[in-house]
């Protein structure tokens, strides 16, 4: 079963499976009449690219694993950027078992604090000190890689692959409104 990890963005979407990766860039176009038609044609090409991709890499999966980065809701100030990831999400979660040929048995978003911290001891590194921490690591380098989508991808891959292997010990954060809330005492 392919563990696939995917750094959602609509400038840059990496996507990895450790040793194919790929990056879908996608742009925004005069002809879009607005900005729900320009997102949801963006969303569109990249999940058709990830949808070919996965039909090149791995036709015969049955069952697939994505494991993506999850929203960093720590930039609430940048509104639409919300908004586009609320789109490009959904379709991870709901449009893109459809487009593959086998199911999507499960799909676990990951902070990005999380991922630093395992692939660096640190949830802080910068981008830079990532790509050296992975070569590191893993040995691997990334060429023309400026945002970096191809090396989260790829480290989003090996998380992935480390917690269904029983590897790594991680609990994906609960849904909005499941967490149990513990009573302070005094």
């Amino acid at each position: 079963m392919p563990v696939i990890g995917i750094d959602p963005s609509f400038r840059g979407c990496g996507v990895s499976d450790g040793a194919h990766h790929l990056v879908v860039k996608t742009e925004p176009q005069d002809t879009d009449p607005n900005q729900a038609a320009a997102i949801t044609r963006r969303r569109r090409e990249i999940l058709a690219a990830i949808a070919d991709w996965m039909n090149v890499h791995h036709p015969n999966a049955e069952d697939v694993v994505l494991y993506i980065e999850a929203p960093a809701f720590g930039q609430a100030s940048q509104a639409s950027h919300l908004y586009e990831l609320g789109w490009l999400m959904h379709g991870f979660h709901h449009t893109l078992h459809h487009l593959i040929s086998g199911d999507i048995v499960k799909v676990v978003e990951v902070s990005t604090t999380a991922l630093r911290k395992w692939a660096t001891g640190k949830g802080n590194t910068p981008k830079d000190g990532m790509k050296l921490a992975v070569y590191k690591k893993f040995g691997i380098e990334f060429e023309q890689d400026p945002g970096c989508d191809k090396l989260f991808a790829f480290l989003l891959c090996k998380f992935g692959e480390g917690v269904e292997a029983g590897e790594i010990d991680f609990s994906a954060s609960k849904l909005r409104g499941q967490k149990t809330r513990k009573k302070v005492t005094t």
